[in-house]
């Protein structure tokens, strides 16, 4: 909503967050951040070891939920964040291959076979897109779970594509960012 873009720095165990020219505004230190999104309401969604905490954007803790297990609600591995229109937040559960819907407060609503996911993205019809790194491939689903495709990448190079995440523009277009080709494919 501010126009701000906000970067899980993993390997360093924070978020920073920069202008939408790139100026570095602040650092959020101490988070084990794997997946990130915005709302718009301001608030940032983060996943993070067994849960998801929601942050305001100067990076104050709002409200955690999940825990680490396999029931609903409860996390292995929250890597993909991404909300709808309505405030509902999906989270790519990776180490237990689904994604789940919440409220915006945390109440879990549902979870569908998810393809072990590391990043999510939603278009502007509210379909979902993730990445699997182990398949190498992109996988589609409508809001409800319902799969609309997969499909794989070609790698430039021979070590091979590992996608680690995605993001879609306001045009459509999917971008996805490859770890081992160290780019970003459209």
């Amino acid at each position: 909503k501010e126009g701000n873009i906000y970067v899980v720095d993993y390997g360093n165990n924070r978020i920073q967050k920069f202008t939408s020219d790139g100026k570095f505004l602040s650092k959020w230190t101490n988070v084990w951040a794997r997946g990130i999104a915005a709302g718009d309401n301001g608030n940032i969604y983060v996943g993070q070891g067994g849960n998801v905490t929601t942050y305001d954007s100067n990076g104050a803790a709002i409200i955690s939920w999940g825990s680490s297990g396999s029931g609903e609600g409860e996390f292995a591995s929250p890597s993909g964040i991404s909300i709808d229109g309505d405030g509902s937040v999906f989270v790519a559960d990776a180490g237990n291959g689904r994604i789940q819907k919440f409220t915006a407060s945390g109440t879990f609503i549902t979870s569908w076979y998810g393809a072990y996911l590391q990043g999510l993205a939603m278009n502007g019809n509210g379909d979902l897109y993730g990445v699997n790194l182990w398949e190498k491939s992109v996988y589609a689903f409508k809001p409800n779970g319902e799969s609309i495709g997969k499909w794989k990448y070609n790698s430039s190079t021979a070590e091979g594509y590992f996608p680690t995440g995605i993001a879609i523009d306001t045009s459509g277009n999917i971008y996805v960012a490859d770890y081992e080709d160290y780019c970003i494919k459209k």
